[in-house]
């Protein structure tokens, strides 16, 4: 299962916006099994058009379009990542036990 997150965004007056992002940070987690790969990104904005929406009235979609529009490549980043998960439940998981006493 692959899901996106908008984490944190920086935000300037760009063109008289206030609070205009101008760079996206985000998560893309690949989950399956007992296993997840996490890759990390951030994509810079260029400055809002004439469809600016302020900040207030925003949605994680809203960022995550604002990123694809300004070139991240989703396709690569979920396949980056589907790849990584699928090697990461590959490997073999050893179980060593410790031979010291525990802690009641």
């Amino acid at each position: 299962m692959i899901k996106w997150n908008i984490v944190s965004v920086d935000t300037a007056t760009v063109n008289n916006n206030p609070n205009a992002i101008v760079m996206a940070r985000w998560v893309c987690k690949a989950s399956g099994g007992d296993k997840t790969v996490v890759r990390l990104g951030a994509t810079a904005l260029g400055a809002p058009g004439p469809d600016f929406i302020e900040f207030g009235d925003l949605s994680e979609a809203d960022v995550m379009g604002f990123c694809v529009a300004n070139g991240l490549d989703k396709t690569s980043v979920e396949a980056q990542a589907e790849a990584e998960l699928q090697v990461a439940l590959a490997a073999p998981v050893a179980i060593t036990t410790l031979d010291w006493d525990r802690v009641a």
